[in-house]
């Protein structure tokens, strides 16, 4: 649905509100109704993968609080081990994808 969206007439920073939205989504449709957000770790990485190679500096450090929101709900229903794991991989997708828009975008 997002490539039918005329992207040309938004301002750049519409695209960070898209993945914004896509991590309320995930947080909500899987971790509120199935308690198995661990196991889409991926989908967290692909959208901060997003964020650090097609947005400025930034992106992932706003994206970031609301990753944090969204998995904070869930986190006494997984075990401590997949807790770790999903946290850890939020904060390395971020900081790195975000070092990386900073080398980019100097």
């Amino acid at each position: 649905m997002l490539f039918l969206v005329p992207w040309q007439r938004w301002p750049t920073k519409a695209t960070v509100l898209a993945a914004v939205w896509g991590l309320l989504l995930l947080g909500v449709v899987v971790g509120a109704l199935g308690h198995q957000l661990q196991h889409f770790t991926w989908c967290f990485t692909l959208i901060f993968l997003y964020l650090g190679l097609t947005r400025r500096r930034g992106a992932s450090l706003v994206a970031l609080p609301v990753a944090l929101l969204v998995v904070w709900p869930t986190l006494g229903q997984v075990a401590r081990p997949e807790r770790i794991d999903l946290l850890g991989a939020l904060l390395v997708d971020a900081v790195l994808l975000e070092s990386r828009g900073a080398a980019v975008h100097r």
